[in-house]
């Protein structure tokens, strides 16, 4: 007589059931025999196809909803400002003490790596179109005061005392030297000043874009190679 292993209803796993249709039940050590003799294994239960079409388009619509939650927070003013209010990571604030490397290991490397934690600080937001850069002190050698660097070209630029930067990129300039400070976000109409806490402070500045583009077209020296320069 055979055998044929199975899982139905409320039979145990370790039972067979005859030709004539009989069930016996065995053992652990016993069912096991069975499937070694006869050369029988159980076959798993599969979803029918209809569930599994199912489960595919509860997937399909939850990775929907998150592109579109996904490209509303990178348009939506609210949520834009949101975002941009919260508490600095860590990991950012790390980032932008790196900038005082700059001058003694400065590479191009150095620049990429502190812009990408930069972006990695607002990952639902299209960063490199908003920020137009961040603005320190500069400890290195007098006369240099503060440093900048580009968020869509990552470039560290330093720039000495007395240079002239514009209304709002001086205001920002001011505010990177004061101690309690550890950078200046820079954007098209306002400033943020980031504490060594990671605390957000903002200042209106309709016209820093303005400043900001004469900045950038100004000559620059390169002086420890690319990645860097100065004023």
């Amino acid at each position: 007589m055979y055998f044929y292993n199975f899982y139905v209803g409320d039979v145990s796993p370790y039972a067979s059931i005859s030709p004539k249709g009989s069930i016996r039940r065995y053992p652990l050590k016993q069912y096991k025999y069975n499937i070694f003799k006869q050369n029988i294994m159980p076959k798993p239960i599969l979803k029918s196809p209809q569930s599994q079409n199912t489960s595919l388009s509860a997937l399909s619509a939850t990775q929907t909803r998150h592109n579109r939650t996904s490209a509303t927070l990178k348009t939506d003013p609210a949520q834009i400002q949101m975002i941009l209010r919260k508490r600095r990571s860590p990991k950012y604030l790390d980032a932008i003490k790196k900038l005082d490397a700059a001058g003694r290991t400065s590479n191009k490397q150095l620049a990429d790596e502190i812009v990408q934690a930069i972006k990695d600080e607002f990952p639902d937001l299209d960063i490199e179109n908003i920020l137009l850069g961040c603005m320190a002190i500069c400890h290195l050698d007098d006369p240099l005061e503060v440093h900048t660097i580009e968020i869509a070209d990552p470039t560290i630029v330093h720039i000495p005392r007395h240079y002239p930067l514009g209304e709002f990129l001086d205001k920002a300039r001011s505010l990177a030297i004061i101690p309690d400070y550890l950078c200046i976000e820079i954007y098209s109409h306002e400033l943020r000043a980031i504490s060594k806490t990671g605390s957000v402070a903002i200042i209106d500045a309709p016209t820093v874009q303005d400043d900001w583009n004469h900045y950038q077209s100004q000559p620059t020296v390169s002086r420890a190679g690319c990645g860097e320069s100065f004023m």
